[in-house]
This record gives structure tokens, C-alpha cells and sequence, in this order.
């Protein structure tokens, strides 16, 4: 229970080795590939569909600033090895996302097709 329960602050003392990889486990998928974290990233938001656009921004973007912040997202040499450069792109591309006032993956093909010769 007390692994589990760690996952909500995503800490754990120093020492305990056990917690730190279930958090780097639980924080993994920061660091998959841009296609599956992209994935990710819409099912997560589809889990927060009850919130409005505007509300789902404004607290995505304070949670991934909050991990981008940190020194390290993963306890472990082997987590910090295997996803951290690639969770902080993700992240940072997600924030650009975010900040975007018309997500372009929501746009129809004529939309994007005009938002492209719009930026010509």
C-alpha cells in the first residue's frame, strides 16, 4: 500500500529502492516514444473530459511544468539512463501543445490546410 500511495507525490526516502522504481515505473511513459506518448497524452485527457478545455490546460500545464521543474523525474541511475532525456522532450512538447490557443490535432484537414497558408 505504502508503494502505491507513493505514487501520488511521486517521492520516496533516499533509500527505500523498492519505492523509487515503482515511481520510475509509474513515470515511464514519459519517456516512450513521441507516438505512444502522444497516445498517452489524449487518453489522459479523455479520462479529464468532464473538465472544459480552458480548466484541462491550465492543470495539465501545472503538472507537467511541475515535473519539467524538477533536477531529476527518475530515482534510479537505470530510469534516469533509459527515459529522461526523452520524458523531458515529451514534456516540453506537450507544454508547447498546451500553450497552442488551437491544438492542431483537433483541427479538420481543410483547417490545418489553412492555418498552414495562413503562416506563409
Amino acid at each position: 500500500v505504502e508503494l502505491v500511495l507513493a505514487t501520488a507525490a511521486h517521492s520516496a526516502p533516499a533509500g527505500d529502492l523498492a519505492a523509487w522504481v515503482v515511481l520510475d515505473a509509474d513515470l515511464a511513459v514519459l519517456g516512450a516514444e513521441p507516438a505512444a506518448y502522444d497516445r498517452y497524452r489524449m487518453a489522459v485527457r479523455e479520462e479529464y473530459a468532464a473538465l472544459d478545455e480552458a480548466a484541462w490546460r491550465k492543470g495539465r500545464t501545472a503538472v507537467m511544468s511541475g515535473l519539467l521543474a524538477r533536477d531529476r523525474l527518475y530515482g534510479t541511475r537505470g530510469g534516469r539512463r533509459r527515459w529522461e532525456a526523452r520524458a523531458r522532450v515529451n514534456i516540453a512538447r506537450e507544454l508547447d501543445w498546451l500553450a497552442d490557443a488551437v491544438p492542431p490535432r483537433w483541427l479538420t484537414p481543410c483547417e490545418r490546410v489553412g492555418r498552414w497558408y495562413d503562416a506563409k
